[in-house]
């Protein structure tokens, strides 16, 4: 029976158990969100943290890389970076923590938007409502953010491009038109860097 994977990777090692890995390059959405920042800024001296998904988690730990590659790009170091676990009130506890330690922070990267609420949160609490906060996902939550001016840009996954590749890859191999063992074994799925310009096109 042909395996199709969507959006998370299995161990390595394991390839011959499936046909292609449709997803997101995680590493390129991170860096090319960094990358935004670091281009719009445009500050050697911009002190941004970072706020990370669950550790061990492939998606968070390959946009964490792709964050401090694009942040590497501007000679930029995180002034701190500390996971959020995919959840609010643990990214509103950590946020508050850095803040507290950085009380002249001016930028924040998400993992996520699943934790874009308790981020907010700290930063109003905090009256930070200047930093520039970006995140990824481009979920309701992120384009409601970008429309309202709290996210400065959110860069997309694409979901509805991972299940439709699937499904016509499930397809044309029934049919007999795909051959099993004929696609790449990672296929990326595309990721774009969303901002208020183009916030209704996403």
């Amino acid at each position: 029976i042909p395996v199709f994977l969507v959006d998370q990777p299995i161990a390595a090692g394991n390839e011959a158990l499936y046909e292609t890995l449709i997803a997101t390059d995680n590493v390129k959405a991170g860096r090319d969100l960094a990358t935004y920042l670091v281009t719009t800024m445009n500050d050697p001296e911009l002190k941004v943290a970072i706020i990370e998904g669950a550790p061990g988690s492939v998606a968070g730990d390959d946009r964490l890389t792709g964050f401090n590659e694009g942040l590497a790009s501007g000679n930029i170091t995180p002034v701190a970076s500390a996971t959020g676990m995919w959840d609010n009130a643990t990214a509103l506890a950590a946020m508050e923590t850095i803040l507290q330690a950085n009380p002249d922070l001016q930028a924040v990267l998400s993992a996520s938007d699943v934790m874009v609420d308790g981020i907010l949160q700290a930063l109003a609490g905090a009256g930070k409502t200047d930093v520039k906060f970006l995140a990824i996902d481009d979920s309701e939550v992120g384009i409601q953010g970008l429309m309202d001016g709290t996210i400065m840009a959110d860069n997309t996954q694409d979901p509805m491009a991972m299940g439709s590749m699937a499904a016509e890859f499930a397809m044309g191999m029934a049919a007999g038109t795909v051959e099993p063992g004929s696609l790449e074994k990672y296929i990326d799925s595309g990721t774009v860097t969303v901002t208020l310009e183009n916030a209704e096109e996403a």
